[in-house]
């Protein structure tokens, strides 16, 4: 019989939050030391955008133990929520650390480097990316962005249309579609695209680009 932490751990994977806090509760009622069960807890509250309980159980879980990569990342997460982006550079390194093949955490990292303007420790990171795996399509996405934002529009074309075709659902790809409408006076279609990132419903795993995107949003500006 699997057990409820690691069933918390398989719901969050499926990016069902519900039914992973059920039995992330459930395990800590039997056991409050469960470490997964806390990062899934995090996860959960995170996916709720409740920040101060989010961080609260992912540092339970480091205390339990400071090598759990997912847990870190969580908390990186969180503090990009909270645009403590400094703060949160230091988490995705220790996530790295724990889980230096996770391609999320690159992209993630990347976009706080996008969020603070440090365009080439961006691109470095997602490099980093491209050599555990050249087929994942929120790299080429990305990659796509940063060269949307230094005015090279040609391969960012060739860059989004890789990540589009690796995976039409790609976050970046989209997005970097979106700024490329934008540079060719498409706003209208550049801002229907940029509202179906925001409606989508896989929240946590892609908080980091949700964050930036609302964040230059509520400084008045148009998509980027």
């Amino acid at each position: 019989m699997i057990s409820h932490e690691l069933l918390s751990s398989l719901y969050i994977d499926e990016n069902d939050f519900a039914s992973a806090e059920t039995h992330a509760a459930l395990a800590l009622q039997s056991n409050p030391n469960f470490a997964l069960a806390h990062t899934s807890m995090g996860t959960a509250a995170l996916s709720k955008q409740d920040d101060l309980r989010a961080l609260q159980h992912f540092e339970q879980a480091l205390e339990l133990n400071q090598k759990n990569g997912r847990a870190w990342l969580g908390k990186a997460m969180t503090f990009m929520m909270q645009n403590k982006l400094p703060e949160a550079e230091k988490s995705f390194d220790a996530a790295i650390e724990y889980m230096p093949e996770h391609l999320g955490t690159y992209q993630a990292l990347a976009w706080c480097y996008i969020s603070q303007g440090n365009l080439q420790k961006a691109e470095q990171t997602v490099k980093k990316a491209l050599e555990i795996d050249d087929t994942f399509s929120e790299n080429h996405g990305t990659l796509a962005v940063l060269a949307v934002m230094q005015g090279q529009l040609p391969l960012a074309q060739t860059e989004a249309q890789i990540a589009l075709r690796l995976d039409r659902a790609s976050f970046s790809g989209n997005y970097a579609s979106a700024l490329i409408a934008q540079a060719n006076g498409n706003v209208d279609e550049a801002n229907q695209i940029i509202d179906a990132i925001l409606d989508s419903p896989d929240i946590v795993n892609n908080l980091s680009l949700r964050q930036f995107i609302t964040q230059f949003r509520q400084q008045g500006q148009t998509i980027h």
